[in-house]
C-alpha cells in the first residue's frame, strides 16, 4: 500500500464521520425546534429563555436555575417543558432556610 493510498482511505474515513457528525447535528437541531415550537404553543414572550433551556437540555449536566419575579410562568414553563419532553415535574418551594438536606435528605451513622 502506498502513503497516497492510505492518505485517501483515511480521508474517506473521516468524510464518513463529518457526515454522520452532521446528520447528527441535524437531527438534534430539528427535535430541538419542534420542542421548542411545543413549548411556544403555551409560553408566550420568553423565547429567548426557552432557547437557553432547550440549549441546557441537549448539554450534559442540563441543571437550570431559573430566577424572575413572582408569578411569571417559572412553574408553567418547566411544567411544560417536562411534559414535551416526556419527564416528571415536581416543584419545590425554597425558602432562605432551606439547606440541600431538607431536599436530599441526611444519612446518620448507627454505631451499633
Amino acid at each position: 500500500m502506498t502513503p497516497d493510498q492510505t492518505t485517501s482511505s483515511s480521508a474517506a474515513e473521516g468524510q464518513f464521520t463529518t457526515d454522520k457528525s452532521a446528520e447528527l447535528a441535524r437531527r438534534i437541531g430539528d427535535q430541538a425546534q419542534r420542542l421548542f415550537e411545543e413549548v411556544c404553543k403555551v409560553i408566550v414572550g420568553k423565547h429567548e429563555k426557552i432557547r437557553l433551556i432547550i440549549a441546557a437540555l441537549i448539554t450534559e449536566g442540563a441543571h437550570v436555575l431559573m430566577e424572575d419575579m413572582p408569578g411569571l410562568g417559572k412553574s408553567v414553563l418547566s411544567n411544560t417543558l417536562a411534559q414535551a419532553t416526556g419527564c416528571d415535574f415536581r416543584r419545590i418551594q425554597f425558602t432562605p432556610d432551606l439547606l440541600p438536606a431538607d431536599i436530599n435528605g441526611t444519612y446518620i451513622y448507627d454505631q451499633k
